[in-house]
């Protein structure tokens, strides 16, 4: 074989072990992309700010992307994510305001733990409750025009009419009262004959009560189709409260003088079970007219049984 033809040949020899070469590197590159981009498992608990409860059907998913998981009846989830170092996880319930974390992408498992949502507050943090005056609230008649809490939203100009101004019975746009809901776990409280609701007859039972969703105007709600002035749900399950013990006294120079409130929820036990009571009372020997002599007591009571598979068993008092 000639000089000249060996030179070729290991010339092509070379060239060969070159492209080889650089196929391995471009083949490792590659596959560390992969293994770079590959799931990650993202799992935890998502519970109540409130009451420590364990929430279900709340949506997990990357944030401006629709499909993902959804927490069971314990609360937990499970989500894989397919994204690169960094990733920001987003969190949804009706209800309950929206909660987005940061994650930086470390393992191909990562436990999140408890994650805790907060309830929308949808009258700007206001214990709406209170709007209404003692004197207001022994009105039977008086009451049914005032449109307080109803009123109490994120608007400046409502919250101030119904906090300030609740006792000029203010109408929003000249509505009566009767055009707003009230509700009970969804049982309408709106009085039969005119369609008004009587604040007089739950007063004093503010730590029971807390819990409320609001829909403005006609919006709807899970509750009911809304009305006018919107619609409000008081929610007195007993498994919502935050367990334990409350207890509460306070002055006033108004219908009265003193008021001492008392309260327990147990939460939501393991077998399922869950109670709360209440009690309250306010007294004044006289309040800020003579011979106005105020003793009242409230009283409240709940129990509820989970009984599986979405049922529950609950009663009232």
């Amino acid at each position: 074989m000639r000089e000249k033809d060996k030179q070729q040949i290991n010339a092509v020899v070379c060239m060969s072990k070159r492209f080889k070469f650089l196929y391995l590197i471009m083949l490792f590159l590659l596959n560390g992309a992969h293994v770079r981009a590959q799931s990650v498992f993202v799992s935890g608990y998502v519970i109540d700010s409130r009451s420590n409860k364990k929430l279900e059907g709340v949506q997990v998913h990357l944030k401006d992307q629709l499909e993902g998981a959804e927490t069971d009846h314990t609360g937990f989830f499970e989500i894989s994510l397919d994204c690169h170092l960094h990733c920001t996880l987003e969190f949804y319930k009706e209800g309950y305001s929206r909660l987005i974390i940061p994650l930086a992408l470390e393992k191909e498992h990562m436990e999140l733990g408890l994650v805790i949502l907060s309830r929308e507050n949808p009258v700007g943090g206001k214990d709406v409750l209170l709007a209404l005056s003692e004197t207001e609230l022994d009105d039977e008649e008086g009451i049914t025009d005032a449109v307080g809490f109803l009123q109490g939203t994120r608007d400046i100009f409502l919250n101030r009419a119904a906090f300030d101004f609740s006792q000029s019975f203010f109408r929003v746009r000249g509505y009566d009262s009767s055009e707003g809901l009230v509700l009970f776990n969804g049982l309408p409280m709106n009085q039969v004959f005119d369609g008004r609701p009587q604040w007089n007859n739950w007063g004093g039972l503010n730590d029971v009560m807390r819990n409320q969703t609001h829909s403005l105007n006609l919006s709807p709600s899970k509750a009911s189709f809304g009305g006018l002035l919107g619609a409000v749900n008081f929610q007195l399950n007993p498994a919502d409260l935050r367990p334990g013990y409350r207890i509460s006294s306070s002055a006033s120079n108004r219908s009265y003088t003193g008021r001492f409130m008392a309260t327990y929820a147990s939460g939501n036990q393991d077998n399922g079970l869950s109670y709360s009571f209440s009690l309250s009372r306010r007294w004044a020997s006289e309040g800020h007219i003579a011979g106005t002599l105020y003793d009242a007591y409230s009283l409240f009571g709940a129990i509820s049984l989970d009984l599986g598979n979405a049922n529950q068993l609950s009663g009232y008092a």
